[in-house]
């Protein structure tokens, strides 16, 4: 019987430390988000299921806020830009050979976050540490910019800017894109879908080659 206790304790000692170490992987892979977030043990949980996964959708709050579609693992956080999420995309694609399809870029038009060169860099290392067969990237899909409370915080020249940028990879290093499409009267505050349209771009990254 002590034999027992002490595999058990063992066993619960190795499944405590690997839970811990997943969640400080998480923590790393999201920083800088807040460490007082529950975040970093949604993220950890979506790691766990990432090696399992056929796709992976990496995305800020029109993802988070979003109905999951199909099979795909959704993992990300409102606010986010390619280069919050630069790191968590890299390790996914350690740990899993899931197609992956990013969907960021919103945030990175904020006119205290814009650098498009940063943008850009954390997306070739995304296709770098993805492979270009693997990675689908989505262009920026419309705000309104005359819809209160946040449809005028976005620069709309620099979400022209990045989607150019993003087709012009699509190119260049052959990475499939979503194209952003013409659609009006789609938000609820200038920014984040209407359920109809929620559901469409949920089901557009979350399904599909």
């Amino acid at each position: 019987m002590a034999r027992w206790r002490i595999i058990l304790n063992i066993a619960g000692g190795l499944v405590l430390a690997g839970t811990v170490g997943t969640i400080a992987l998480a923590r790393w892979a999201i920083d800088p988000y807040p460490l007082a977030s529950v975040l970093p043990m949604r993220t950890a949980g979506d790691l766990i299921e990432a090696p399992f996964a056929e796709r992976i959708v990496i995305g800020d709050s029109r993802v988070e806020w979003g109905q999951p579609s199909g099979s795909a693992v959704f993992m990300g956080y409102g606010g986010a830009t390619f280069r919050d999420l630069e790191r968590l995309t890299v390790l996914s694609c350690t740990l899993s050979d899931a197609k992956v399809t990013v969907a960021l870029g919103i945030n990175d038009t904020f006119p205290h976050l814009r650098n498009h060169a940063a943008t850009l860099a954390s997306l070739d290392a995304m296709i770098a540490a993805c492979g270009a067969q693997r990675l689908r990237v989505a262009q920026i899909w419309p705000v309104e910019p005359l819809v209160k409370k946040n449809g005028g915080k976005y620069d709309l020249a620099a979400i022209a800017a990045i989607n150019a940028s993003i087709a012009d990879r699509a190119r260049t290093a052959g990475i499939a894109v979503i194209p952003a499409p013409a659609i009006a009267g789609h938000t609820i505050d200038g920014v984040h879908f209407d359920p109809a349209t929620s559901a469409r771009y949920m089901a557009v990254l979350g399904e599909g080659d």
